[in-house]
This record gives C-alpha cells, sequence and structure tokens, in this order.
C-alpha cells in the first residue's frame, strides 16, 4: 500500500513541469491540425470546382454555347433599398444552371460552397441590400461579357472551341469582395460573389471607387483555386494573378 501511495504522489513541481511540456506540444501541434484541415477544405474546393466546371461544359454540350453572364436584355426594377436600377430579363449563368438542373438549387451549400467561406459572407448585404446568393465561386465577367452590352448581343454566344487557350483560361473559381482594410495575403472577405473584373495591383487589391469590388479569391493558404475552360482545376498567388499569370483572363485575345 505504501509503494501505490508513494507512486501516485506527484509534487507540485513535478505537475506543472508535465502541464509545460503539454502546452508546447499542443503549441507544436495545433499550427499541423490547422494546416490539415486546411488541406481538407482545399481539397474539397478542388472537387467543387470540378463539378462546377462538368456543369458548365454539359450545359455547353446541349446548348452549343456557355450560360449567359448577362442576357444583354435589360429592364427596370426595385432594388431592397427602394432605389431603381436595371437587370437581366433572362437568367445568368448560376440561375441557368439551377434551374436546369445541371445544378442543386441552393447556392450556398454543398457544391456551391467553398468550405473557407464563412457564414458572415452569407449574410452581408451588397450596397443595394442584396444578401449573398452564391457560395464563393464565379466567372470572370470579361470573358463572360465580351458578346454583350446593355443595347444589344454584341457578338456570337461564348463558346470553349472559340477560346484560343482553353486549358489556360479562367472557367469557374474563387471569388469574394475583400474585406474593408485587408491585404491579399490576408484572406479576409466581405462577401462571396459570382463574378470579378480583371484584377491590376500587385501587393494589394484593385480598386473601383472607395472600395476593392469582387476579385479573385485567395481562400487557401493564400492561393486561390480556379477551374479553366478544359476542365482542371489550378491555383495561383495574388501577385501571379495580379500579373494575368499564363494570361488567365484572356485579356486582348479575340474569340
Amino acid at each position: 500500500m505504501r509503494r501505490q501511495r508513494a507512486w501516485l504522489a506527484f509534487t507540485l513541481v513535478e505537475l506543472l513541469v508535465v502541464i509545460a511540456v503539454m502546452l508546447v506540444l499542443a503549441g507544436l501541434f495545433l499550427p499541423v491540425l490547422s494546416r490539415v484541415k486546411e488541406s481538407g477544405r482545399a481539397a474539397h474546393c478542388v472537387s467543387n470546382l470540378r463539378q462546377l466546371a462538368a456543369a458548365f461544359l454539359a450545359y455547353e454540350s446541349d446548348y452549343k454555347q456557355m450560360p449567359w453572364l448577362d442576357s444583354g436584355i435589360w429592364v427596370p426594377y426595385t432594388r431592397p433599398d427602394g432605389t431603381q436600377g436595371l437587370t437581366p430579363k433572362d437568367r445568368c449563368w448560376h440561375e441557368t444552371l439551377r434551374y436546369l438542373k445541371y445544378l442543386p438549387n441552393d447556392v450556398t451549400s454543398g457544391v456551391w460552397r467553398c468550405r473557407s467561406v464563412r457564414d458572415q459572407e452569407l449574410r452581408e448585404p451588397d450596397v443595394w441590400g442584396y444578401p449573398s446568393r452564391w457560395g464563393g465561386y464565379g466567372v470572370c465577367a470579361n470573358i463572360f461579357r465580351y458578346e454583350m452590352n446593355q443595347q444589344e448581343v454584341r457578338n456570337k454566344p461564348l463558346r470553349t472551341i472559340h477560346i484560343p487557350r482553353p486549358a489556360e483560361t479562367w472557367l469557374i473559381g474563387d471569388v469574394g469582395q475583400p474585406a474593408p482594410g485587408s491585404e491579399p495575403g490576408e484572406g479576409r472577405y466581405f462577401r462571396p460573389g459570382s463574378s470579378f473584373g480583371r484584377p491590376s495591383k500587385v501587393g494589394g487589391w484593385s480598386f473601383a471607387g472607395a472600395f476593392p469590388p469582387n476579385q479573385p479569391a485567395l481562400r487557401h493558404r493564400q492561393r486561390g483555386n480556379w477551374a479553366a475552360f478544359d476542365g482542371h482545376v489550378s491555383s495561383m498567388s495574388w501577385n501571379e494573378m495580379a500579373i494575368e499569370k499564363g494570361n488567365f483572363t484572356a485579356r486582348g485575345e479575340k474569340f
């Protein structure tokens, strides 16, 4: 019995040493655990993008064109904040793919939702009072909007066969509106978006007025995931995007 009591007895110093060792080990393993969790979110994002790209390509196979970013036919409407604006009469790309059941209807969950998008981002309204209607993925407006303006369709509908470099051109990927006061490497976003304009500033966000608009989002360890028009998925850093590495937004190309 005395031996057992001696075995179970610990001094205060010994307990403090054990606790200190445990805290050191936790400090070592928590960053590793965080990286493992982010790797899982990034892998899930890649899987989502492959499915989204497959839906685009299936639609294109059936209808001989990509879905519109905007219809080219605009009608008046009243925004949630009471102001007047114009909206496309027909469905844009994410509405089309949902309506025709190429993808599930809920754009804030499942294949539509990047797991690195925070719930708070989905609740934030835009400047006109609209809540988010997408889960973190978007197209390049410069590519999808080349074919129309507010008055008429200027060109033929967008098709993969018209794009000079489908394996290097952005089809769908991480998109978000940067949080005020953030920098690209921080990965902080105010809300997701369904399209973006070409990035242009190395080392910092591109701005349109006082606030940065929707841009490619660096949601995965300072990199953004995106699927090309041939369906494969890549990732890039902000500076690679700002210099348009590989001309991924097809600047200056005719198609």
